[in-house]
């Protein structure tokens, strides 16, 4: 329940969904783990807003596999590849020990930040180009 609150209150915050998707096998929603994600997002019609923004960590716990997916303007500008590996390196440690809550916490808190700080960097930019 904590997870869910948190996830809720980060999307209410950002308009950015934020998901994460456990499955035992991906198989039955794409042949790789992240075109399983991709269809997974689409079909359930997830994401917020016009542009359906929403970053989504999709678990495949038979393999072990993973994907870290994201969608629209907002969450592409904040999670970008690189950021997804940042992003990643904050839940993966914990996923090694088989600490599933503390990295899904982890998540959600590393995409509260990764939200907040591509916000700021928009607003800066909107507030510069006013100026001009």
């Amino acid at each position: 329940l904590l997870l869910e609150s948190t996830a809720q209150d980060i999307a209410l915050t950002y308009s950015c969904g934020v998901y994460i998707v456990t499955t035992w096998d991906y198989s039955g929603y794409g042949s790789t783990v992240r075109s399983a994600a991709e269809n997974y997002f689409t079909a359930n019609g997830l994401g917020i807003g016009s542009d359906r923004n929403g970053v989504m960590l999709f678990l495949s716990m038979a393999d072990r596999d993973y994907a870290l997916i994201a969608h629209g303007d907002l969450a592409n500008a904040a999670f970008t590849d690189y950021g997804k590996d940042i992003l990643s390196g904050e839940f993966l440690d914990n996923f090694a020990y088989d600490d599933w809550i503390g990295g899904f916490q982890d998540y959600l808190y590393g995409c509260r930040d990764f939200l907040n700080a591509a916000i700021s960097v928009i607003f800066k930019i909107e507030k510069f180009n006013l100026r001009r």
